[in-house]
């Protein structure tokens, strides 16, 4: 029989969940840009893409709402 380990499955989990908020970020944050009418740049697009943290995708949509240009959401 084969056991599981409470603490891999934990870590596995939590970076699963991580993964997930980071993915709903970036989709509620390209949505807002294009929403609001900017054009993201081929590098923007990719720091986007390649960003895998979920505070700082949180706080670009954040910005992303009311800002008046679109370099001020990456500052």
């Amino acid at each position: 029989m084969t056991m599981i380990e409470p603490e891999r499955h934990s870590i596995v989990a939590v970076t699963n969940y991580a993964a997930g908020q980071a993915e709903t970020f970036r989709k509620m944050l390209l949505f807002t840009v294009e929403h609001r009418g900017f054009a993201l740049t081929a590098e923007m697009r990719a720091q986007i893409a390649e960003c895998a943290d979920p505070e700082k995708l949180e706080v670009w949509a954040q910005r992303a709402i009311s800002a008046e240009r679109l370099e001020d959401i990456f500052r």
